[in-house]
């Protein structure tokens, strides 16, 4: 799951658990106490990056992984497959196939100028850490240190829209292309959270991801596994230069 579905997720549990006392906390995390977590108030819950937080004066960390789900008030699957579940006699959320951990405050300490959905986002900030990159584009944007949030289909789309090949050098990039792609990220990840948001797919607005056809020259869309990651890439040879 990319950072919009997550922060999606945290405005939504936001407004039905804050204020809330945990009654009962359950699942088959091997990683968190659940007894630590009955009688706690639930303080806030917040989004940075594809980490939800939950404060409760000890900090739940709830990462989706790629096939993490949740539902509310409904168990929509396996009860063996919850791994954390937050009763509070109103509400009962329920979270699947995700890596929860409580974690200190020290421990969810984060660069809010680094996520891309953040009114605080800072392009300079980002691009400080970028001068003396020296990996693949398509690595540095699955990057979770310095993109928080950007997985895979929001790295296709913004390479597509700056018209970068994925297998171009960070360092071999001119600034002025650098400084086009990290603001397609930014334009993409917030059309990516406004369909989320108000319940709208985001497939019609996808240029290259899971296309065969280019809409700008009419060529093939070329479906590679790419970098150290060896993440599937999709992109035009026509339209992304590669640097």
């Amino acid at each position: 799951m990319e950072g919009p579905g997550v922060k999606v997720i945290s405005e939504r549990l936001s407004r039905i658990l804050e204020g809330e006392k945990v009654e009962k906390a359950w699942g088959n995390s091997k990683k968190v106490d659940f007894e630590t977590l009955v009688g706690r108030r639930i303080k806030r819950i917040f989004s940075f990056g594809k980490e939800l937080f939950v404060d409760m004066g000890v900090f739940l960390r709830v990462h989706f992984l790629m096939y993490g789900s949740y539902s509310v008030d409904r168990l929509t699957k396996d009860e063996g497959k919850v791994r954390l579940c937050l009763d509070t006699g109103k509400r009962r959320v329920y979270f699947y196939n995700c890596s929860v951990r409580i974690l200190e405050q020290s421990e969810v300490e984060r660069e809010e100028a680094l996520d891309v959905l953040s009114d605080k986002w800072s392009p300079d900030r980002i691009m400080k850490r970028l001068r003396d990159g020296d990996e693949l584009v398509c690595d540095l944007l699955l990057n979770q240190e310095i993109f928080p949030g950007v997985g895979n289909i929001i790295k296709v789309e913004a390479l597509f829209r700056a018209g970068v090949h994925p297998l171009s050098r960070v360092e071999r990039l001119p600034e002025e292309k650098l400084w086009q792609l990290l603001h397609e990220v930014r334009r993409f990840s917030m059309l990516f959270y406004r369909c989320r948001k108000a319940g709208r797919r985001i497939k019609p607005h996808l240029l290259a991801y899971n296309r065969s056809t280019c809409p700008r020259c009419g060529g093939r869309i070329v479906r590679e596994r790419t970098g150290k990651r060896q993440r599937l890439s999709h992109f035009c040879v026509n339209c992304q230069r590669l640097f």
